[in-house]
């Protein structure tokens, strides 16, 4: 057996990031184990993209220790795959879908090598996936909101990673790319991979995550989302009004 598959997907311990003297994380723990789907859950400004950036090596932070299966990111950077939120992406460059999807492969390629035409018939097989086959030779700025989140995804299938982190990948989506985005999510988890999701609405995290990670500038709670995803760690994590909308909407769902 691969005692690779024993090591957890990422493991932070007493993480603190500032910004500007002022702390922006502080004492951050979490074990995420392999294979599962995480949602990273908590208010506005509770710290949910920093605490990605910081993981990934994007930005500094001030002490505490962050491995990826079981290695520093810099040992890992080609078995993980970050997907930002649409507006970090400049829409207006020429780049057709085709070509931004095959970008994916690059990580693992290296800058100084072609791809092949097996990487070429992948990247139609991504787009395919997504539903966006009829896309592939035009500009990547003609795309709606929905599209754009499709054409992140089947780029991210080309890394065939380990790890996926995902910056609110259902902002603005329709409801059948949402469909898309989750199936996909649920091949790859069923493939051993391990989906990391910044999500906001807690209406769709028990439908969506099997693991939450609650977040807000420090750790709240972390696991199977059936045994944290309770009414005090939502109070700890939001305040009274979202026990209010929690009860809210358990009692829409079951007619009372």
């Amino acid at each position: 057996m691969n005692n690779s598959t024993h090591m957890p997907a990422l493991e932070v311990s007493c993480l603190n990031v500032s910004y500007k003297k002022e702390s922006v994380l502080f004492d951050v723990s979490v074990t995420v184990p392999q294979g599962v789907m995480l949602g990273v859950i908590g208010p506005n400004g509770a710290g949910k993209t920093t605490f990605f950036c910081a993981v990934l090596g994007l930005i500094a932070y001030s002490s505490g220790t962050i491995s990826l299966l079981g290695s520093p990111i810099d040992g890992v950077r080609n078995n993980i795959t970050y997907i930002p939120q649409r507006s970090s992406v400049d829409w207006d460059f020429p780049l057709t879908v085709f070509d931004m999807v095959l970008m994916g492969c690059y990580g693992k390629l290296g800058w100084f090598s072609r791809p092949s035409h097996d990487d070429h018939q992948r990247a139609y097989q991504s787009l395919d996936m997504v539903g966006l086959s009829d896309y592939a030779h035009k500009p990547i700025g003609i795309l709606s909101g929905g599209q754009k989140q499709r054409a992140f995804l089947a780029r991210a299938l080309m890394s065939d990673a380990l790890i996926y982190f995902l910056d609110e990948p259902f902002a603005g989506v329709d409801i059948a790319t949402e469909k898309i985005i989750i199936a996909l999510f649920k091949k790859l988890r069923d493939e051993g991979k391990t989906i990391i999701v910044i999500h906001h609405d807690l209406l769709t995290a028990p439908l969506y995550f099997d693991w939450a990670f609650l977040l807000n500038k420090t750790s709240i709670a972390c696991g199977p989302l059936s045994e944290i995803f309770t009414s005090e760690n939502i109070m700890r994590l939001y305040g009274s009004a979202a026990i209010a909308q929690m009860v809210s909407i358990h009692a829409d769902q079951k007619g009372m």
